[in-house]
């Protein structure tokens, strides 16, 4: 007489489902095991990489705030050349060294904004829109202080449609700052300049209505006065 099948009860099954998994994820590791032990290396460098990356950023970070410190009483002076090139002998170093050494850091690239206003300053404009162009900073009014920079490039140029150009973007960028009206006037005169007297016009209506209080919209009639209206 045949024997009643044995009923496999759910816990039973899980079990046994559970003993089958292992034995193939081990199976499945012994075969790969190389390549596992590859891989699991290769995120443990790169973890490590990560670490050692930040702790570098933030050391040269803290190296170039230092730097900085301590030549931008020079810059403020107005010393731009001095600025730039530093004092080695009293092992103060200048913003371009502070750029060259540092530049990938937050401190090391307002650096590069100073350094680039340096150049400008010096009349040297190819330099200066060099590091213009460089300057990564994400806040609002460093931005604005970027295209400002770039336009005066080009205007050192005579290049005063770009000029503008780049004007109008750094008063759109910090619309509320505090030279977003001269950054306006500065774009009406440049196309002014460059033959569109048509744009100028709507700048220079768009300052004094945006911007009434402001020093600059007080001699903004002179240069509508000029355009001949």
């Amino acid at each position: 007489m045949l024997k009643a099948r044995k009923k496999i009860t759910k816990r039973e099954l899980k079990e046994d489902t559970i003993v089958t998994w292992y034995f193939k994820v081990v199976g499945w590791y012994e075969e790969y095991k190389r390549y596992v032990l590859w891989g699991v290396a290769g995120i443990a460098v790169l973890v490590l990489a990560v670490v050692v990356y930040s702790n570098n950023r933030r050391n040269a970070d803290q190296r170039a705030s230092t730097a900085l410190g301590q030549i931008i009483s020079i810059y403020d002076r107005g010393d731009y050349g001095l600025a730039l090139s530093g004092i080695p002998e009293q092992n103060v170093m200048g913003l371009q060294a502070i750029v060259d050494n540092y530049g990938g850091s937050r401190s090391g690239d307002l650096a590069r904004l100073y350094a680039a206003n340096c150049y400008l300053y010096l009349g040297e404009a190819d330099k200066a829109l060099k590091l213009y162009e460089d300057f990564g900073g994400p806040d609002k009014p460093m931005q604005a202080a970027r295209m400002a920079g770039e336009a005066g490039c080009y205007e050192m140029k005579k290049n005063y449609k770009e000029a503008a150009e780049a004007l109008l973007k750094a008063a759109g960028k910090d619309p509320k700052g505090v030279n977003a009206a001269n950054h306006l006037l500065r774009a009406g005169i440049d196309y002014k300049l460059a033959g569109d007297k048509e744009k100028a016009l709507e700048l220079f209506r768009k300052l004094k209505q945006e911007y009434p209080k402001a020093e600059e919209t007080r001699r903004v009639d002179f240069y509508i006065g000029e355009l001949g209206v």
